[in-house]
């Protein structure tokens, strides 16, 4: 008994309370989306909550029901694929989630342009899911089965969880009409957006590359101006078969601009490249949520790398 008390005690011990109120949080949001937005206005979705939606239109079902019993299942099966910090989160938002279906009611919100209902799902649902998901925990359903096909099929995940969804959202066609499915489609995208955003874009960075023969001059000003450090990239160019300076260095978009200038007044025939960076982690740039996470479950890396490996597999 002590020894199931001290394992117990010992996997409690590894949960954040930060990711437990984030995916308590994302499962309340997401239970408002589909109680006053989806559910009333007969828009579908991907996935579990997809398959909740047509027992609802066609039976009648609850949905809290329905999500309970199809994610229990689901998480029974594909407990293997999950780790056992990342099986306690879902575990906890699907029960979150369906607590949430049945006593949060509905509010009484009427959307009457048509159009804005599959931006605001898509939004809402981004921000939800991401949430959950960005907190170390996953919203079961879909993502599970998809593993398990990546597992003994040899599919790839994303592409699984794209088919999965596009046969779960193929019978609204039928059930709520094409006006409605199409609506459910662009939610769908938007929310996959979303979801990449806040998991991978809440940082975006501009880099810049600069190729100049007053580079050490052009660094300086940067350095002292802005304020972010520089990288110096020793290069040749291939034609002319001489050494050049490269300079390397993330910004802001805001600060995007205070670079040209100061590219463009010391050195107006500079070679100037700047692109998109869909995220920066590191020193003087990203607050890591993640980080902060980590912290409070107290794994050691070697338990994190386990983890990560089981996640990937």
């Amino acid at each position: 008994m002590s020894k199931w008390f001290e394992k117990v005690k010992n996997v409690f011990a590894e949960l954040s309370l930060t990711s437990i109120i984030l995916v308590i949080l994302g499962s309340a949001l997401m239970s408002i989306v589909t109680n006053t937005f989806i559910a009333v206005n007969g828009l579908g979705e991907g996935g579990v909550t997809g398959v909740n939606l047509i027992l609802f239109y066609t039976l009648n079902i609850p949905l809290y029901i329905s999500n309970l019993v199809i994610n229990g299942f689901l998480i029974v099966i594909g407990y293997q694929f999950l780790d056992r910090r990342t099986m306690i989160y879902t575990i906890l938002s699907v029960i979150s989630y369906s607590s949430f279906l049945k006593y949060i009611p509905t509010f009484d919100i009427l959307v009457t342009e048509k159009l804005l209902l599959p931006l605001i799902v898509g939004v809402l649902n981004g921000i939800a899911i991401g949430t959950v998901i960005l907190a170390g925990g996953t919203t079961a359903g879909t993502d599970i089965v998809a593993r398990i096909i990546n597992k003994y099929f040899g599919f790839n995940t994303g592409s699984a969880l794209l088919v999965l969804d596009f046969f779960v959202v193929l019978p609204f066609f039928f059930i709520t009409g094409f006006e409605l499915t199409i609506m459910t489609l662009i939610s769908i995208y938007i929310s996959g957006k979303v979801i990449d955003y806040i998991l991978y874009g809440l940082n975006p960075r501009k880099s810049v590359i600069i190729i100049s023969k007053k580079s050490d001059e052009i660094a300086k000003e940067i350095s002292s101006s802005i304020e972010r450090g520089i990288t110096i990239i020793e290069g040749k160019g291939y034609y002319t078969q001489q050494t050049k300076e490269i300079l390397y260095v993330i910004v802001s978009r805001q600060q995007l601009r205070r670079v040209t200038k100061i590219v463009n007044l010391i050195d107006s025939k500079a070679f100037f490249i700047s692109s998109n960076v869909q995220s920066v982690i590191g020193e003087g740039f990203t607050y890591r949520l993640n980080e902060e996470l980590q912290k409070e479950s107290g794994l050691s890396l070697t338990d994190t790398k386990k983890e990560t490996h089981q996640i990937v597999s």
